[in-house]
Formats: structure tokens, sequence, C-alpha cells
């Protein structure tokens, strides 16, 4: 995992991925989420998963943005295509505690589009936020981590490399929702 990153690679349908690329900036096209299926963003992810090298390569570095929506006013979380479109995504492929980058806004992304929308709420100090059913967090958190574990097991990854990239997604999903899975949910 390398922090900061180098050289971030944009694209679609990453069969070949120069070597120069620390990081991979998956961008999902609104023309994409209006098409059937997940397509190419789940071509360059199953490339990504497929060997050890891109395992080891791109833990941690992987930057999710969608494209398109700059004119709406709605959160990425709060437009039905793309909740729809990255929960077809994620049922296909799991890895996103491996290879998601440990930034809160990220992991903030990913998690508020993948669970169930929340009730809105006002917080103490009057701004606006929305709360979240715990046990819908608390079981995406989990098939994450053990999707992680068994493609860590898979590529058969260094103890080292694992405990990182576990720790690092954590200490990002902490900060986005004070909920951290339990010890036994991760492989020593």
């Amino acid at each position: 995992m390398q922090s900061p990153i180098p050289h971030l690679y944009l694209g679609r349908s990453l069969d070949v991925i120069p070597t120069d690329a620390g990081a991979i900036c998956l961008v999902i096209a609104r023309d994409e989420l209006m098409q059937p299926g997940v397509g190419s963003s789940l071509d360059t992810l199953l490339h990504l998963s497929s060997s050890a090298e891109n395992a080891r390569r791109f833990a941690g570095s992987v930057l999710l943005a969608f494209d398109g929506y700059n004119d709406d006013p709605r959160p990425i979380h709060a437009i039905p295509e793309c909740r729809a479109y990255l929960g077809a995504l994620t049922a296909q492929w799991p890895f996103w505690m491996h290879f998601l980058a440990p930034i809160p806004d990220q992991w903030s992304l990913l998690l508020l589009t993948l669970l169930p929308p929340g009730q809105r709420s006002t917080l103490p100090d009057g701004r606006f936020g929305q709360v979240f059913d715990i046990e819908a967090m608390e079981a995406l958190l989990t098939h994450q981590v053990q999707a992680m574990n068994n493609l860590q097991q898979m590529h058969k990854l260094a103890p080292k490399l694992c405990r990182q990239v576990f720790d690092q997604a954590i200490a990002a999903v902490e900060q986005v929702t004070g909920i951290k899975p339990a010890p036994q949910s991760r492989r020593p």
C-alpha cells in the first residue's frame, strides 16, 4: 500500500494497468448506469482481484467516483440509480475492504450508498444528519471483512500486509461510523 498515491490511473476496462500506476480511480459514468448490468466496472474490479500481484499492488489504492451527477443537488447515496448500480456491483465483487482507499469520504460514499436509506435527524449543533440501522451497518461491515479475508487467503498475501490493509480500512470506517467490527471477525 502506497501513501501518498504517486500516479493515479483513471479509466474503464483496465485489462492492462500501466506499471507506474499507484492507484486506480474507478469512474462510474452516468451513461454506464443506464446500461443493463455492471459491465466495464466489474471487468476492471475483477482484473484487480484476479491476481496476487494486483491484490498486493492495489491494496487500499482504489478510489470510487461517479461522473455525470455534478448538476444533481442530491448526494450520490440519495440517487436511486447509483444505489442500485453500486449494490449490483458489490453483489458480484465484494472486495472493497481490501481495495478501497482508506479515506473516510470514500468509505462514507460506499457505506451510505450500500445501506438502506436512513432517517433524517437534526444534530445537536443544528446540522442535519441521517440515522442508519446499526444492524444493517454491522452486517455490511462483517460481509466486507469476510470477503477481504477470503481474497487475502486465496492469494496467500503476507500477514503484515493483510493486517495493514485491515487496520487502515477500519480506521477510515470508524471515522465515518464509530463502528469497529469485532476482533473475531478478522483472522489473526
